[in-house]
């Protein structure tokens, strides 16, 4: 019954199954000595998810000595006595969203370094489904080892004479992937993890310097935030999240730098206020921040000030719970009013308190001084019923350009 309910919850991922030695786990090899799978489970988990212990076993049938597992679950942990023989280490990062690059970075070293290490040495990397987590990460080391030791990566065409054999090294590594770990070519399906491992293919492939280091930080300075395309009449009851994670940091997830109130509430008929900076008071100014809905309702306009509101981000930060480090707080403390970001980057829509779509992107990566624009298919997690033609666009002004 358990084995039934356990391929039931892996729906359409490939599932390692050995009559033998009696195994049927929610795994498969994107690579010889590259392992994706799904959570190793304790508890009542084990109902629905791999055996902790199973996953043991089979690591010391097949790879004995010679395995080393990567969890990059920030919400499960576990002790690595629990795997006695393998190596564990953890690179955690939020369900559903992007690693930061620094992370990508550390993870592909270290996977590297350990394949390197011995001809027999392989890598098991989960998250909870081993699925979206698990592939940008793998995604990346083959984008890694494809120049660095393409033999490992075990790509089409890859070899060590010709390095650069693919034409489109993100998309088709992504493919591989999705079809390696799935049976409905559904692998790395978020669009903002697409993008990141896209990112990471452009750091790898910018040029002569070590392999992997990360582009110089870029500081811009958002101006506009315009989402439109949504269901007529629902715009003046959204509102907007940005979230910060700062270039170098290894966090999980992003900190808040500011919240929109909805101009009109779902739950009540008095319009709201237009910006609410976190851990302040609302505060509407002549020449500040400001709302606009569309008079259908299906459009929605956040302009933010290019001159100081006379509240820094450092304030708007240090209110935030996810942000403890003092060290962190500070890198946004001399940026004063303006919404001044650097790094990743998450923008969050909410209607009512309940999420409408996100994404994720880095400042570095985007041109000095536009307009970003994603369409609904770029955007993360779209309820239902959402219109196709829904859009985001981020205006912007290089901070070197406005001083």
């Amino acid at each position: 019954m358990a084995t039934w309910i356990r391929r039931l919850v892996s729906k359409n991922k490939r599932r390692f199954q050995d009559g033998p030695h009696g195994f049927d786990l929610d795994l498969a090899y994107i690579a010889p000595r590259i392992i994706a799978m799904g959570l190793p489970a304790e508890g009542k988990d084990v109902l629905y998810r791999n055996p902790l212990p199973e996953i043991a076993r089979f690591l010391t049938t097949y790879h004995g000595g010679h395995a080393k597992v990567y969890n990059l679950c920030s919400e499960h942990r576990y002790s690595a006595d629990k795997l006695p023989g393998v190596l564990l280490q953890q690179f955690p990062f939020d369900d559903h969203q992007t690693p930061a690059l620094v992370v990508v970075q550390q993870f592909c070293a270290n996977a590297a370094a350990w394949l390197a290490a011995h001809p027999h040495n392989v890598v098991a990397v989960h998250c909870k489904a081993g699925k979206g987590r698990t592939g940008i990460m793998i995604c990346c080391l083959m984008l890694y080892l494809h120049l660095s030791a393409p033999a490992l990566a075990n790509l089409p065409g890859s070899s060590s004479a010709d390095a650069a054999a693919l034409p489109q090294p993100p998309r088709d590594v992504l493919e591989l992937y999705a079809a390696r770990r799935t049976h409905d070519l559904n692998g790395v399906s978020i669009p903002s993890q697409r993008r990141y491992v896209s990112y990471f293919w452009r750091v790898l492939s910018s040029g002569p310097k070590p392999l992997g280091r990360l582009p110089q930080p870029r500081s811009l300075q958002l101006r506009q935030i315009h989402i439109s395309g949504l269901p007529p009449g629902s715009a003046e009851q959204c509102s907007v999240v940005v979230e910060v994670r700062p270039s170098g940091s290894s966090a999980a997830g992003g900190s808040r730098v500011f919240a929109s109130r909805a101009l009109r509430p779902a739950a009540s008929s008095v319009p709201g206020v237009c910006l609410v900076p976190c851990a302040a008071p609302p505060q509407v100014q002549d020449g500040g921040c400001s709302v606009a809905a569309s008079p259908a309702g299906d459009s929605l306009t956040l302009t933010l000030p290019a001159a100081s509101l006379g509240l820094s981000l450092f304030a708007a930060r240090r209110g935030s719970s996810s942000s403890s480090d003092a060290s962190d707080v500070n890198e946004f403390g001399e940026q004063a009013g303006c919404c001044v970001v650097e790094g990743d980057v998450r923008i969050l829509v909410l209607r009512g308190g309940a999420k409408l779509f996100y994404s994720w992107f880095n400042t570095a990566f985007l041109p000095a001084g536009g307009c970003y624009s994603l369409s609904r298919h770029q955007l993360d997690k779209p309820s239902k019923g959402l219109p196709q033609g829904l859009s985001l666009s981020i205006n912007e002004a290089d901070q070197q350009q406005e001083q």
